[in-house]
């Protein structure tokens, strides 16, 4: 953990996987917190990913990755290319919380789980 206060949230998800929480946002967005920042990624264009996270500092931001499965090819494509920009960015330090036991055997995301979880403060 940096030690920093998250003040970013992306969530990634396709259909309904973001769509619910896109709209509870939208309902309440006169109360959220105007230092934060909540930001959807759909799309596997490059450039919407480019767009969710353009200004966001990786040391303040966390993403949700929103998926019953976990197979959804779109949504993991994103999830990998966020994973590589919090790597990069954040030279290795990265945490992983998940509630479906079958999701921590995925390979791409052994090697980042850490018990540990990043809070919204």
């Amino acid at each position: 953990m940096t030690g920093l206060t998250l003040k970013n949230l992306v969530v990634i998800g396709i259909g309904g996987s973001y769509l619910a929480i896109e709209f509870v946002y939208e309902a309440l967005r006169n109360k959220y917190p105007s230092d934060r920042k909540l930001r959807f990624l759909a799309n596997v264009d490059p450039v919407d990913f480019a767009r969710a996270t353009e200004g966001l500092d990786p040391h303040e931001t966390m993403f949700l990755v929103n998926s019953k499965t976990f197979t959804t090819a779109e949504t993991m494509l994103n999830a990998r290319t966020a994973r590589r920009w919090l790597v990069e960015n954040l030279k290795g330090i990265l945490h992983f919380k998940t509630n479906n036991k079958d999701i921590k055997k995925k390979r791409w995301l052994r090697r980042t789980c850490a018990p540990a979880q990043p809070t919204w403060r």
